[in-house]
């Protein structure tokens, strides 16, 4: 009997520690801002946004399954609304988009797929409002569309699996995005992003 009960207070204990850790486990967001001073050194603007860091791979012409960190910040003060996209080969050098290059955003969100093009900074606008020929490049889904799937996805915590393709040629974009363009994959996991959100729209 004393033994039964020992294993049930060791189970307890047991459940319990996980249970704290889960509580403690750190957030996927966190919320930032920078100030936009005018050339007389006055600020002009506040941008808000939500950021995540994720961990990925990056796959080029000569290497296979090199370390990435992927950044996604939503700017909130935006109009339109945007997200922007920053790369870290190997976790510190970024990745810059240089003519003639060209980026497209691959999603699967609920098991469907998604592709858009990217702006010059990596940017998924959230319409093609004033956007560039960069943007326009690769557009196989309704931007709007894309974006409201996007968001609700972020905004639910569910878990997006992206990859961003950076090449010239055109046939490096479609399908699986294999060819010559080096191609960037993580995911975006959710958790924790609406309560972010939230707090920064107050």
């Amino acid at each position: 009997m004393k033994r039964l009960l020992i294993a049930i207070m060791i189970l307890a204990m047991v459940f319990s520690m996980a249970g704290c850790s889960s509580a403690a486990a750190p957030a996927n967001w966190e919320v930032g801002s920078y100030d936009l001073p005018t050339y007389g050194g006055i600020i002009d603007a506040t941008y808000r946004y939500v950021e995540g860091a994720f961990e990925g791979t990056y796959d080029s012409s000569s290497s296979e399954d090199n370390e990435l960190t992927g950044k996604m910040l939503y700017y909130v003060d935006d109009d339109p609304p945007a997200c922007r996209f920053r790369l870290f080969e190997y976790g510190s050098s970024e990745v810059k988009i240089f003519s003639p290059d060209h980026a497209t955003l691959h999603l699967k969100i609920k098991g469907k797929e998604y592709t858009v093009g990217l702006s010059d900074g990596l940017s998924f606008y959230s319409t093609l409002y004033g956007t560039t020929e960069r943007e326009n490049y690769i557009l196989d889904d309704e931007r709007e569309t894309v974006w409201l799937e996007f968001m609700s996805a972020l905004e639910n915590g569910e878990t997006i699996s992206c990859y961003i393709v950076v090449s010239d040629k055109a046939e490096d974009h479609f399908g699986d995005g294999g060819g010559d363009g080096t191609k960037y994959k993580f995911k975006l996991n959710g958790s924790g992003f609406a309560e972010q959100l939230a707090l920064i729209e107050q």
